[in-house]
């Protein structure tokens, strides 16, 4: 049997258990490298003081606004490719794939163009200080540019995953991370010939991280034997774009609602004080490891899922479903109580600058979020692996209704109630981002039992 072949059948046909971890296995490892270089690059931050390790997370809510929406929107690549590929259209799933690439330039240049302009604001306001004010500036313009070229890099690793090669995502993605890592110190610290640029030092070596990466999947979507993208797949088809538009609105506006209430409970935070911001950034940059953990499996699961709807088999949908579901609650849980126990550990590794003033109540704080938080990142995962059947069949509004619920209607006004109006300041931040979790977690496992998303998305 022709090995690509052999491979489609696998994935439609194989032992559920075991296919999906041979498929989230290259992401999970992809990503434990990514999350090496995040907490490295924390590291290096780490030893500048707190104002630098804050910069990467003030920066994140106001540029994955755009981010998000372009990305979200390139998630119906999940529908589309893996559903034809399973029902074995590939001619339809490249001319599916090519449209996806060129809706991701068409939306992303206005809208950076957009952010941009508006960087400047940001710092007034989040009322920070004059030192996370530069910080901020120092690394936002940059990331923002290295953000369209990761745009590029990571529509690349979702084609090859939906297609069923998630191993190709692995060997790209580890070299340029190993890249980025050993780039950092040089331009962060200013060894050797080059020059101390502190926070804009980690922001370059990202840039240049990501742009290598996303023209080598540019270069292999065109010349992998599988894939095989022509320039005749990029001729504009307004009724695929349409269907794109369709299929993806939902979950572009369902990542922007996302990244708008993080940007939202940003300004919460900041109202607690600038080492709530410390302590947020920290307590993500640790659950990284779990939560990229978490998203392996949930695109293992929607190709899986998406390939056996295209195949008409929607009982091993639902089986590949719940599987999913299993796994990434118990490790989340499993890993989270672990970090919770050695947080105090692993936080001194980070903060290691004595003369950083912030230093012990940052401390403090981030080891009641381990306790609150990450423990209840167990029900988030939950909640992205209920909505992984929706977004694979096409049904893909489900994903922005919980998304407004875990964030509008549970996580903001929770944490700026328990937060700020209470007066329980960083506590019940946490308290509230803690339950927002749970809630969602339970409200979308009981959709995805009701089988709501059962439903063929291609003709």
């Amino acid at each position: 049997m022709d090995p690509y072949e052999k491979r489609r059948q696998e994935i439609l046909y194989g032992p559920i258990t075991k296919t999906l971890w041979k498929m989230a296995a290259p992401m999970i490892i992809s990503n434990i490298f990514s999350t090496a270089y995040n907490l490295l690059d924390t590291f290096w931050l780490g030893g500048l003081g707190t104002s630098s390790i804050s910069a990467p997370i003030m920066s994140w809510p106001v540029l994955s606004l755009i981010f998000s929406f372009v990305m979200g929107m390139g998630r119906a690549a999940i529908a589309l490719v893996s559903q034809y590929r399973g029902a074995g259209r590939d001619e339809d799933a490249r001319k599916a794939a090519a449209h996806l690439m060129a809706f991701l330039v068409l939306t992303y240049i206005p809208l950076a163009i957009i952010v941009y302009l508006l960087l400047g604001y940001i710092p007034g306001l989040l009322g920070l200080s004059e030192e996370f004010s530069r910080t901020f500036m120092d690394y936002a313009p940059i990331t923002l540019v290295g953000q369209g070229f990761m745009g590029f890099a990571m529509m690349g690793a979702t084609i090859f995953r939906t297609w069923g090669y998630p191993e190709i995502s692995l060997y790209v993605r580890v070299p340029f991370v190993l890249l980025n890592a050993a780039l950092d110190p040089f331009l962060i610290y200013g060894w050797g010939p080059f020059p101390r640029l502190e926070v804009r030092g980690a922001a370059i070596a990202t840039l240049i991280a990501q742009a290598l990466e996303a023209t080598t999947f540019i270069i292999l979507l065109f010349g992998h034997r599988m894939v095989k993208l022509r320039l005749h797949h990029f001729k504009p088809d307004f009724s695929l774009y349409k269907r794109i538009i369709i299929i993806g609105a939902p979950l572009g506006a369902s990542r922007m609602i996302t990244s708008s209430g993080f940007f939202v409970l940003l300004i919460v935070v900041s109202q607690v004080g600038e080492y709530m911001i410390a302590s947020w950034g920290l307590v993500n940059r640790i659950m990284d490891v779990f939560t990229w953990m978490t998203f392996a499996f949930n695109m293992a699961a929607s190709t899986m899922i998406g390939q056996a709807i295209g195949n008409n088999d929607f009982d091993r949908a639902k089986k590949v479903a719940r599987k999913n579901a299993l796994t990434v609650f118990t490790l989340r849980l499993i890993g989270g109580l672990i970090l919770a126990i050695f947080a105090r550990e692993v936080i001194g590794v980070f903060l290691r600058n004595p003369n950083d003033p912030l230093r012990d109540v940052v401390t403090e704080t981030t080891v009641f979020g381990m306790w609150t938080f990450g423990l209840s990142a167990a029900f988030f995962a939950l909640s992205i692996a209920g909505m992984a059947p929706f977004n694979a069949s096409g049904k893909t509004h489900y994903d922005m209704m919980i998304s407004i619920i875990r964030l509008w209607g549970l996580r903001v006004p929770l944490s700026y109630l328990l937060g700020i109006v209470f007066g329980f300041g960083a506590p019940g931040v946490w308290i509230g981002m803690s339950l927002s979790n749970i809630v969602a977690g339970i409200v979308s496992y009981i959709l995805m039992e009701k089988g709501l998303w059962v439903y063929r998305v291609i003709d």
